[in-house]
């Protein structure tokens, strides 16, 4: 085992446990479905995917990852080291470009050596205070992870980190395995357009030192070229760059059939981190996906009442960078949440035992319709690490200050917009709040403490008392609930895509997480 590390280098259905075998772990993944974190590391089922069987090959214990390439914000060496012993994959040559490291140990190369790591490890980290991005004023935040297999390349574009809250709450990703090209086999000279793709966007991680590291360049020059990288026509890998986040999203749907009376069907969001979202920013948004200003996305809030057992206090289900804090809660989101509160805005996973909820760090946006005719739109997804804000989704006059990646995905197929929204990692699209719900981030300032109390408590006490008065004012009503009935919009509401299909939700299983 070797390491390199400089020091200043720029950079539903309840699922039941299954045994760890090889055979549980063996699975091939198609890319047209969401895959949602576990809460075990053990073999899962339908889209209950841990992170050990992402490192696991598709042809089961025989076939182990011999190298993985990886972008994370947040990265901690136990973590990746753990799942790839899980995995059996000591060998496995490693490459990680990562914006923080979360207690990473003293001794790195110790550590390693003590949990039976022998590949090469490279760990960068861009200096503090410069950008990864060669534009500068950009943030390494997309979570991208390349493993090779013996005759496989897999490609995960998720929300997940390298770090160990991938257990404790819920991730989703989009995942594909790509087949290497059989000996002899032609090699077409230009590669497919998401192979290209994908390498423009790991060249970006890897601006700085990062460019040229051998491990890396092995599998993005070498591997990628010999891995059939062909996808389904209609999905596109949108990363950040000039002309990137949501205008992009605009432009590959622009000649887009929609179906009659769809501009009217909201976006559903659900993002780990919600930035400012001023009115004007939204409907740029909406139009991107195709919505009209007066369906404006529909963003899935946690409750107090969704509060899990690792506390509303876990700094990873935070929705808010807590220096902006005051300047949302004074200005934009406690007018988001009022007039959230008027257009029936959810919040996350009603219905769950308090032992079983895990908040939620997915980053998903997905639109559902109801096509009269073959060529329309039944479905949008996008998925992977654009939260919303204007700092990741990027505005009409260019792209954000976040490097993201993220994949998107159309259907005409009514059945496989169906599946979308039944893999949801939330109730989509969500119960209205209740009589005595408040939004997570409210609710949170029971737990803010000293100077951080003195300089954001009153602002965030007095967003409490607006929406609790327009709470109680819409309920003492039945607003809430007469609206929420007929949906969003009752007159453009898929009948195909019921607003109250419980039968097809993905729940959690009930085993702890580790």
């Amino acid at each position: 085992m070797s390491l390199h590390m400089p020091q200043h280098t720029p950079q539903h259905i309840v699922q039941a446990p299954a045994p760890t075998t090889g055979a549980s772990r063996r699975r091939r993944f198609d890319g047209r479905e969401i895959v949602v974190s576990s809460p075990s590391s053990d073999g899962n089922h339908g889209n209950l995917v841990s992170r050990v069987e992402l490192l696991s090959g598709p042809n089961g214990d025989g076939d182990l990852a011999q190298c993985v390439v990886a972008t994370a914000m947040v990265f901690n060496v136990d973590h990746v080291a753990r799942e790839l012993a899980k995995a059996g994959a000591h060998d496995a040559d490693v490459f990680i470009a990562y914006h923080t490291a979360e207690d990473a140990p003293a001794s790195i190369e110790e550590r390693l050596a003590e949990l039976g790591m022998r590949g090469t490890w490279r760990v960068l980290q861009h200096e503090a205070g410069r950008s990864i991005n060669p534009t500068g004023g950009a943030s390494l935040h997309a979570k991208v992870v390349l493993v090779r297999f013996s005759d496989t390349l897999r490609v995960v574009v998720s929300s997940a980190n390298l770090i160990g809250d991938y257990y404790n709450i819920m991730q989703s990703s989009w995942v594909q395995d790509f087949k290497r090209y059989a000996p002899g086999a032609p090699i077409p000279r230009k590669p497919p357009q998401f192979a290209r793709d994908l390498e423009e966007f790991l060249g970006v991680a890897m601006t700085g030192n990062h460019r040229g590291d051998p491990v890396a360049e092995a599998l993005m020059k070498l591997e990628m070229a010999r891995h059939d990288l062909t996808t389904d026509a209609k999905l596109v890998l949108t990363t950040s760059k000039r002309g990137g986040g949501h205008m992009l999203v605009r432009r590959l749907l622009a000649r887009s059939q929609w179906p009659n009376g769809s501009h009217d069907m909201p976006v559903m969001v659900q993002t780990g981190s919600v930035g400012e979202c001023k009115p004007e920013w939204l409907a740029e948004v909406a139009r991107s996906f195709g919505s009209s200003r007066s369906a404006l996305p529909l963003i899935h809030f946690p409750t107090d009442a969704s509060a899990t057992r690792y506390g509303m206090q876990e700094p990873h289900t935070q929705s808010m960078p807590k220096e902006r804090t005051n300047e949302m809660f004074g200005r934009g989101l406690k007018r988001l949440f009022r007039d959230g509160l008027e257009r029936h805005w959810p919040h996350e996973m009603p219905g769950q035992r308090a032992s079983d909820r895990r908040h939620s760090h997915s980053k998903i946006w997905l639109r559902v319709m109801q096509p009269t005719a073959r060529r329309e739109l039944a479905g949008v997804l996008l998925i992977g690490s654009h939260n919303c804000s204007q700092n990741s989704m990027g505005d009409e006059h260019g792209a954000g200050g976040m490097i993201e990646a993220s994949v998107l995905l159309t259907t005409c197929d009514v059945e496989e917009a169906r599946r979308w929204q039944s893999q949801t990692p939330y109730e989509m699209p969500g119960a209205p709040y209740g009589p005595t719900d408040e939004p997570y981030h409210l609710g949170a300032v029971k737990y803010i403490t000293g100077v951080e109390k003195e300089k954001r408590g009153g602002l965030i006490e007095n967003a409490v008392k607006v929406f609790k008065r327009k709470r109680d004012e819409l309920h003492a009503n039945d607003q809430l609930r007469l609206a929420y009935s007929a949906g969003p919009s009752s007159s453009s509401a898929p009948a195909a895509l019921p607003w109250h299909d419980n039968k097809t939700r993905h729940r959690d299983h009930d085993s702890d997480t580790e």
